[in-house]
């Protein structure tokens, strides 16, 4: 498959550990989009806010998955992360259509090359010009395309609540540039949820995310706690339609 490899530093600082002083979730999507402008230096000779505008594109999440190490870090810690990205494209469920995006990994270690956590994530580039998930490959990338990505792991179901719905509304400082509601607003109303809920006891160690369909500040959600002994489940669903936005397993080890 064709991939390109890029690294990135961050600094840990005094908000980015918990009090059993592993890395924090928030700090990890933080440090990681932080890194993200990387590649495209590689790829074209423009940087990805012009590539983004100039051919009508935006890459949408359709999963991530992170993981932190069980061992704790120290404040002021140096976090490398190594990204790699693989472009290619996917099979439709419904029909063999393909659609376009790519497969990213990213490891987060200190200094001494310790594991801290790890990303990775399935994308697709959305075309504003079809509406739609791109039916092609990207325009003006130098970097092969046509391989088939791995499939994004089956979403569990949670059909029954196991705790009072969370009722929320989402703020516009939840939002990214796309309008949408980022992950890490995600998964801090999941966190709060299962607090609310008395299921925070124990520190989770990993957080998946299958996004259904996009949610916009001022929406009116709601969050149902499923799950079992493996993992807590929070799906958050438009009040009014029902409609699933996103599925969050939150696992505990």
């Amino acid at each position: 498959m064709a991939a390109v490899y890029w690294t990135d530093r961050q600094r840990i600082g005094f908000a980015d550990i918990d009090q059993d002083r592993r890395i924090k979730f928030s700090s990890m999507i933080r440090f990681v989009g932080s890194g993200y402008a990387g590649p495209f230096s590689q790829l074209t000779t423009v940087d990805r806010a012009d590539y983004f505008t100039s051919r009508g594109l935006t890459p949408i999440t359709t999963y991530a998955q992170l993981e932190r190490a069980s061992r704790g870090t120290t404040l002021d810690t140096e976090v490398e992360l190594r990204y790699g990205a693989t472009l290619g494209f996917v099979r439709g469920r419904q029909s063999d259509a393909r659609r376009f995006g790519g497969y990213d990994e990213i490891e987060l270690s200190d200094a001494e090359r310790v594991s801290l956590g790890a990303w990775s994530q399935h994308w697709l580039w959305f075309s504003h010009e079809q509406g739609a998930p791109l039916d092609r490959p990207a325009p003006g990338l130098e970097i092969d395309q046509t391989d088939e990505l791995p499939p994004v792991p089956t979403r569990p179901d949670s059909s029954s609540g196991i705790a009072p719905e969370h009722r929320f509304r989402w703020g516009l400082r939840e939002t990214d540039m796309n309008s949408h509601v980022t992950f890490a607003a995600y998964l801090e109303r999941a966190e709060n949820a299962l607090a609310d809920a008395q299921l925070d006891a124990a520190s989770p160690d990993r957080v998946s995310i299958w996004f259904s369909r996009p949610s916009y500040a001022g929406e009116l959600m709601h969050g149902v706690i499923g799950g079992d002994d493996r993992a807590h489940l929070v799906q958050f669903l438009r009040a009014q339609s029902g409609e699933l936005c996103a599925t969050l397993a939150i696992k505990v080890a």
